[in-house]
């Protein structure tokens, strides 16, 4: 059995900065099967998802802020957006 294999985005940082959808289809194109976001979602969390779900991409885990204070919600719903139950702080 072949086992999913994903990539942590914050490794392709640079790519993801100068172009975040073109990054993430050669991403896709290169046969991973999800993604592990870390502080850059191009345009957003919510059109990042859509990206995602657009090339099969599942998000396990994503690296988002602490979910204490202020932050708590804003945390959840970012994990909530982008369908993942890990929160890595």
């Amino acid at each position: 059995m072949t086992m999913p294999i994903g990539i942590q985005l914050y490794s392709v940082r640079d790519n993801l900065t100068a172009d975040f959808e073109g990054t993430i289809k050669a991403i896709a194109e290169m046969g991973y099967a999800g993604v592990e976001p870390a502080g850059n979602y191009g345009a957003g969390v919510e059109s990042a998802k859509k990206l995602f779900d657009s090339l099969g991409l599942e998000v396990p885990s994503a690296h988002l802020p602490m979910p204490v204070g202020d932050d708590m919600n804003k945390a959840f719903d970012m994990a909530e957006t982008l369908c993942t139950k890990r929160i890595i702080s």
